[in-house]
């Protein structure tokens, strides 16, 4: 499920539509897929609680291992 909307191109000409923010509620985790990555958000993933990260994937095992309002902000 995704959220937003994100125009790319490529320096090839190549270019689509994606979403900002992804949601799948896999078995083992629930996965956030952000086009925008992780960088510059250290601070709010201290705050956040218990995660995992990929490059550009936020992994919770469950919602009441985190802070809710620092994931919304």
């Amino acid at each position: 499920m995704g959220f937003g909307n994100y125009h790319y191109c490529y320096g090839s000409g190549r270019e689509g539509d994606w979403f900002v923010v992804g949601l799948s509620p896999r078995k083992a985790n629930l996965t956030l897929y952000l086009v925008s990555g992780l960088d510059g958000h250290e601070e709010l993933l201290k705050r956040l609680g218990k995660h995992k990260t990929g490059k550009g994937c936020l992994y919770i095992k469950k919602l009441d291992d985190i802070d809710l309002p620092t994931l919304k902000e």
